[in-house]
C-alpha cells in the first residue's frame, strides 16, 4: 500500500476530479441543453432541473473519484 501525505492525497483527488469533470463536460452540457428545451415555458422548473442535474453530476463525479483513488492507493503500486 502506498503511503501518501495529506497534501499528496489532496492533489491526487483534485487532479482526478478535474480529469473526470473535463471528460464528462460535453455529455453534461447536452443534458442541460435538453432540460432547457423541455422546460422553456417554466423558468422555475428549469432552474430546479438544472440545480438537481448539476448536484447529481457532482455527486457521481465525487463518488467515482473517491472509488478510483481508494482503489489506486489500496491495490495498485
Amino acid at each position: 500500500m502506498k503511503q501518501l501525505s495529506k497534501d499528496q492525497l489532496i492533489d491526487l483527488v483534485f487532479d482526478r476530479c478535474n480529469k473526470i469533470a473535463i471528460k464528462n463536460s460535453e455529455e453534461f452540457g447536452q443534458r442541460m441543453s435538453g432540460l432547457a428545451k423541455e422546460t422553456q415555458g417554466n423558468g422555475a422548473e428549469m432552474i430546479i432541473n438544472f440545480v438537481t442535474a448539476y448536484g447529481n453530476e457532482m455527486r457521481r463525479e465525487c463518488c467515482q473519484t473517491v472509488a478510483e483513488i481508494l482503489y489506486n492507493v489500496l491495490y495498485c503500486e
